[in-house]
């Protein structure tokens, strides 16, 4: 019998695909450096890569080619188009490759580069973005860069080009800010609070918006509102008056609060929403009454069955009191366990001369003892003291005052001055103090 052909014709077949298979093998190479494949074709990258809210900012977009371009330009890099992130407002354009402007059209919010013709390796473009940054815009903001494959991005025949994903294309946007311009200081509850204590028509409490580099933001219409800290002040109080206001051309934005009820070292946080940081303001008293002073000078308050009157000279000082604000207690050992019935009176009178006068009524329906039994319960946060009893006290505690040894004439520290009462069986107690910052009842 005669051998089968079968093997034969099997090994030329062999032999057919192996040469088919050399052939592919050498023109493989080609096919990756040039036309066919699916992998990125070029790289966009942003510089620089952070920006400021609240200014103008140039942001320059590289573009650069990463495989060599075919006959048929099934790699090329024709033309781009590329969108800022939110919230930029596009002001102008320019592109260039190497020393060749290209066109430029900014349409629709995104800025359109035709004629880009990047064909080999390395080759790059760059598009400089002019763009205005709100406030408001903070934190990580990302570009958007299309490339089409013909010279004209709009044409029918435009295929996308793919983008390297380690492109570079994120700016962080440093947040605008707020600080007071002018900050609150001292006023009487329920009075408006300016920039001059204890003056409501002085110049108002502003603020102003601060963009990304902390100079002033030039950006009007940003609503910003004021709000007690809480913690600060007294608890339960209200903030009214003028509280929100708008920002003006330079970024400024002025106030007239109030608050209605007295208290030590208030704070107004100032805020504008997100991506604008807030500010606190310094701290200030509110009292219940608050005056400017010119020469002599005087103030007087009522609450409950107590009536106190504050006296001083002072040439454009500021007389500050406030009754049951603060309170002060001398029923202890040192001070023979004396249990003050009046209300407290707290007091300021700054800057002044000689020394301040005080006078506390007690309504006769709270009178519980002779007149002449009354004492003063007396606390300087300032200065020592020697009571009544001759025991010295100490800054911020309370002791019992003694007698002034001149009535007319009182000098070294507080002491008491007179005591008597009226036919309607009110008890008033008159005293005197230096210089300084007290409180005291009887």
């Amino acid at each position: 019998m005669r051998p089968s052909g079968h093997p034969t014709r099997r090994s030329a077949t062999v032999a057919g695909l192996a040469a088919v298979a050399l052939v592919i093998g050498l023109i493989g190479p080609v096919l990756g450096h040039g036309g066919g494949g699916s992998g990125p074709t070029y790289r966009a990258d942003v510089t620089p890569s952070g920006v400021a809210a609240g200014t103008g900012s140039t942001s320059t977009i590289t573009l650069t080619q990463l495989v060599e371009d075919d006959n048929y330009g099934s790699k090329e890099l024709g033309s781009v188009r590329i969108t800022p992130p939110a919230g930029f407002s596009i002001t102008g354009a320019s592109a260039a490759r190497g020393a060749t402007a290209l066109p430029v059209s900014i349409a629709s919010g995104a800025v359109t580069v035709n004629n880009v013709d990047l064909h080999h390796v390395g080759q790059t473009a760059t598009v400089s973005v002019q763009a205005a940054i709100p406030c408001g815009a903070a934190g990580s903001a990302a570009w958007t860069v299309v490339a089409h494959s013909t010279d004209l991005y709009a044409s029918s025949y435009a295929k996308v080009r793919t983008q390297d994903p380690a492109s570079a294309l994120t700016s962080h946007v440093a947040a605008c800010s707020l600080a007071f311009a002018a900050q609150p200081a001292a006023a009487g509850s329920g009075v408006t609070i300016t920039s001059v204590a204890a003056d409501p028509s002085g110049s108002p409490v502003q603020v102003q918006l601060l963009d990304g580099n902390g100079g002033p933001a030039a950006q009007p219409g940003v609503t910003i509102d004021l709000a007690i800290t809480p913690g600060s002040g007294t608890s339960g109080a209200v903030l009214g008056g003028t509280v929100s206001a708008a920002t003006g051309t330079g970024g400024l934005a002025s106030f007239a609060p109030t608050i209605d009820r007295a208290g030590h070292d208030y704070r107004l946080d100032a805020s504008a929403g997100p991506g604008i940081a807030p500010t606190s303001s310094s701290t200030f008293d509110v009292s219940d009454v608050a005056k400017v002073c010119s020469g002599a000078c005087s103030g007087s308050d009522s609450q409950g069955d107590t009536t106190a009157t504050v006296s001083a000279t002072s040439n454009g000082g500021v007389l500050a009191m406030s009754l049951g604000l603060d309170n002060v207690d001398c029923n202890n050992a040192v001070n023979k366990y004396y249990v003050a019935t009046s209300q407290t009176v707290s007091f300021s009178v700054t800057p002044a001369t000689g020394r301040t006068t005080i006078t506390i009524k007690l309504a006769a329906a709270s009178v519980d003892r002779p007149f002449f039994k009354y004492e003063v319960c007396f606390s300087s946060p300032n200065s020592t003291f020697v009571n009544k009893y001759g025991k010295t006290i100490a800054a911020g505690d309370a002791g019992i005052l003694p007698l002034c040894l001149n009535c007319l004439k009182p000098t070294g520290g507080p002491c008491v001055l007179l005591k008597w009462f009226d036919k309607n069986g009110n008890v008033y107690v008159k005293f005197s103090v230096p210089l300084g910052d007290p409180r005291g009842k009887i």
